[in-house]
């Protein structure tokens, strides 16, 4: 069903073995009880592969491990004035709602807002992405965090260099980084992925008996990706101090490879305003089939519609009740066949929610998945930094579209 964003209307309303035990480590890690595996020091210094600007944790002493356990409970918010008043403003507010037990529809939109983006190592598309959010409308009212399954100099000195936002950087603790010769990581008695099951159990390599549903074994590399998007949540929403009593916190989720345009948070409010139930979920990108729509007919209009991996997975906007539901349905999640965390979700939706997930989203997506627009141009060469440079020039006809609009002021 098609709406206008600007008219207000009421409508009611795969490869994974081993997945739940490093679910429940990251569960037990969010809860500052980390497991004594976790917590064994290693024989290797890694602090002169990684010679990041955090001068109290440069200790050659330290391990990777050790530097990244500091970061992530002694961390520092970058350009924290941007803020600060709109923080004391949402403590105000939360307080209100925490005394009143139920959530009265529409609840009030929040000011501030989380940016949550997880990060590995493709530097040049993460320059696009931050180049985006520098233009979009309202930036200044949220914190942006990086969340890293890297330790890396050139990506944390690009962050550092953000000056119109507040910024923070976390960093998964239970990384391939961290592990690269034990599980979590990539153990040396892991079997190899396309093994048979019969010359597994010759071999008796890591549960050799347990294949996916594919006969494929666990890819330490893929998997992580998973159970790093399970962490930076509880992570937010549960551990991290400046969040974590806020009972009406919204996060904006995206990927290193994502693109946002300048009226994404104006038009995210907007939809906000649209959430009746618990199950009303806001998705700034659309996907029709293998395609991202940017017909710019539909530039005023939303719809609403099921929830579903393939068409509404891009700039899902996570509240703190929806991941409430997700972490009682985590063993679910966790135990399901499958190394995507929107794949996942949905499964949790159907096998255990007790009603579906309801789409709410532009028509217009107001975050691109550079990643997919990859397969639709002609390679020149493999060039990451061609394809972006490339992509980012296309972008700006959708960019010019939006801004002409006389509401975008």
């Amino acid at each position: 069903m098609l709406y206008s964003i600007f008219k207000r209307r009421r409508i009611k309303s795969k490869s994974i073995v081993f997945v739940f035990l490093t679910c429940f480590l990251i569960w037990l890690q969010s809860s500052d009880k980390r497991p004594k595996q976790a917590l064994k020091k290693s024989n290797t210094s890694h602090t002169e592969n990684f010679n990041l600007k955090y001068v109290n944790f440069e200790k050659q002493n330290q391990t990777l491990e050790q530097i990244i356990s500091n970061l992530n409970t002694q961390y520092k918010i970058n350009n924290f004035h941007f803020i600060k008043q709109i923080l004391q403003e949402e403590q105000a507010e939360s307080s209100k709602i925490s005394n009143n037990s139920k959530i009265n529809y529409p609840y009030p939109v929040p000011k501030f807002l989380v940016i949550l983006i997880q990060v590995h190592s493709r530097l040049d598309y993460l320059k696009e992405l931050i180049n985006s959010l520098r233009e979009t409308r309202h930036i200044n009212e949220s914190l942006v965090i990086f969340s890293h399954d890297l330790f890396d100099k050139e990506i944390n000195k690009l962050i550092e260099s953000v000056d119109f936002c507040a910024t923070l950087q976390i960093f998964y603790p239970f990384s391939l980084q961290v592990y690269p010769d034990k599980f979590p990581g990539h153990d040396p008695n892991d079997c190899p992925k396309s093994i048979k099951k019969e010359e597994a159990k010759l071999r008796k390599c890591i549960n050799a008996d347990n294949p996916d549903t594919f006969g494929h074994y666990r890819e330490s590399t893929i998997v992580q990706i998973k159970h790093h998007w399970f962490w930076k949540l509880n992570y937010v929403f549960d551990k991290l101090e400046i969040t974590k009593s806020f009972k009406n916190l919204h996060i904006l989720l995206l990927e290193e490879d994502h693109y946002v345009f300048q009226d994404s948070i104006h038009i995210m409010r907007k939809l906000t305003q649209e959430i009746l139930s618990e199950v009303d979920i806001v998705s700034l990108g659309y996907f029709k089939g293998k395609n991202q729509l940017f017909d710019p007919k539909s530039l005023k209009s939303w719809s609403k519609a099921y929830w579903w991996a393939s068409s509404n997975a891009i700039g899902v906007v996570v509240t703190r009740t929806l991941f409430d539901k997700i972490k009682k349905c985590s063993q679910i999640f966790c135990e399901y066949d499958d190394y995507n965390w929107d794949w996942s979700l949905q499964f949790v939706v159907q096998k255990c929610f007790k009603d579906h997930l309801i789409s709410i989203y532009p028509t217009f997506s107001r975050v691109a998945h550079l990643g997919e627009w990859f397969d639709f141009i002609d390679k020149i060469n493999d060039s990451i930094c061609t394809y972006v440079c490339f992509k980012v020039e296309h972008i700006s006809k959708v960019k010019n579209v939006i801004k002409i609009q006389r509401y975008l002021k």
